[in-house]
């Protein structure tokens, strides 16, 4: 990365409403750089159609700071009604912004997206390019800084919601269009390998879920096949209810011999990544204050996230690593406890990552929506192949490593995004320059 190598720290500073800043640098309102900023309050009751004009909505941005590309995920509107909302008309450079719910989703609209629409949960910001380089303002509106700021001008009300007249006044520092450009060219030297390892990241998460699918139905060389309820899978196999296998949400019995035990490690539900891929990290929380009412596991116990959307998105961990071999988490886990001697916890952790097994359980769904949940009689009703254990640990030996391969291009991506957090930080407050 030459152009990094090429920065400056800068020396000359003056100081302004919003922090120190370069003596060349401007300050400036969001209004003021901008051609229009404009929501649309009364897009509701759209019919939509098979083809026609996208609509943007707050689900297709990404952290990015840039658009789902994938069209099938878009919904259409027809021209006809696209017509009624001339002022929610977006074109290339223009940016949207989430202002209500989930605040602070950023996306610049690229060239194939002009034309799109917009809803009402959106706010549509389209820069004066004589005084902002859009690709320059994208990194701005991703930044941590102007992400805290948003934050902190936002209503504290139930649904929190930031205004146009409020977002129109934020200020921001604004250095010559010529350096504008050149920060953007180094930043985006950074994104470009940031989505070259999420695209190694996500084929390797494809290979492994064929993968997954042929040793957890087809084994590894077997020749005769038989059909079950559980699909068709080798004649050898045996076959069993999940609740056979496993002890579902067992009792605390053993923390009342923990003695001096003062502290455990507790997992909450955001900690657990989506996909199957596992626990991020846990807290240390006092034992005092979650004995009782919060979820108990043990050293390979394999949880399982009950209530949607979590478990449709797969939230499914094997605990690991515990401070002496407990833990406590979140109650919208399922706890399951396999009998090692017939099941292993990676095995029954594999077979329950697999989207079908998850779309499965969505039929056992109980409550309301928006509060559904599966139940532990799911348990009782569905059934699990079970290869031998020697074949068993082949499988878990296998699939492993491919978890490892993840593992260690995540390693990568995070140091990428830090290296570019950092870079952010210190570019766009101009404590290290570019040369133009």
């Amino acid at each position: 990365m030459a152009q990094i190598d090429s920065l400056r720290t800068e020396e000359k500073f003056k100081k302004t409403e919003i922090g120190e800043i370069p003596v060349d640098w401007g300050v400036a309102t969001l209004d003021e750089i901008s051609e229009e900023i404009y929501r649309y309050p009364t897009y509701y009751n759209i019919k939509y159609v098979k083809q026609g004009i996208p609509e943007i909505r707050g689900e297709l941005i990404r952290l990015n700071g840039l658009l789902e590309t994938d069209l099938s995920k878009y919904r259409f509107i027809s021209p006809e009604t696209a017509s009624k909302f001339p002022r929610t008309y977006l074109r290339e450079g223009d940016f949207v912004i989430s202002v209500r719910g989930t605040m602070g989703k950023v996306a610049i609209i690229p060239e194939s997206l002009d034309g799109a629409n917009m809803t009402a949960n959106l706010i549509r910001v389209s820069p004066d390019r004589s005084k902002i380089f859009p690709m320059f303002f994208r990194q701005v509106l991703i930044s941590e800084k102007f992400q805290k700021t948003l934050n902190i001008t936002s209503s504290s009300t139930t649904i929190r919601t930031i205004k146009a007249p409020e977002l129109k006044r934020l200020k921001f520092a604004i250095p010559p269009l010529p350096e504008q450009k050149k920060i953007t060219e180094v930043l985006s030297t950074v994104d470009q390998a940031i989505e070259k390892s999420n695209e190694i990241i996500e084929k390797t998460r494809e290979l492994k879920k064929g993968l997954t699918q042929e040793l957890l139905t087809r084994g590894i060389g077997h020749k005769k096949f038989k059909n079950t309820e559980a699909g068709e899978i080798p004649v050898e196999w045996k076959i069993q209810f999940i609740s056979e296998t496993c002890d579902i949400n067992p009792p605390k019995k053993e923390i009342d011999s923990l003695g001096d035990v003062k502290e455990v490690p507790f997992l909450p539900m955001e900690f657990v990544r989506e996909d199957g891929e596992g626990i991020m990290q846990m807290e240390i929380r006092k034992i005092s204050e979650v004995i009782r009412g919060y979820t108990y596991f043990r050293e390979n116990d394999v949880l399982f996230a009950k209530i949607t959307p979590c478990m449709e998105n797969g939230k499914i961990a094997i605990a690991s690593n515990l401070k002496n071999g407990i833990g406590f988490g979140s109650t919208e886990f399922h706890v399951l406890r396999p009998n090692i001697n017939i099941l292993l916890p990676k095995i029954l952790f594999y077979w329950m990552e697999r989207k079908s097994f998850r779309d499965f359980a969505t039929n056992f769904f109980t409550g309301t929506a928006g509060q559904q949940r599966v139940q532990k009689a799911f348990f009782d009703v569905v059934k699990i192949p079970l290869p031998s254990l020697p074949e068993q640990h082949k499988i878990a030996e296998i699939l492993k490593s491919v978890d490892d391969e993840i593992e260690e291009d995540r390693k990568s991506l995070d140091k990428l995004q830090n290296l570019k957090k950092g870079l952010m930080h210190k570019l766009l407050t101009g404590k290290v320059r570019v040369r133009i």
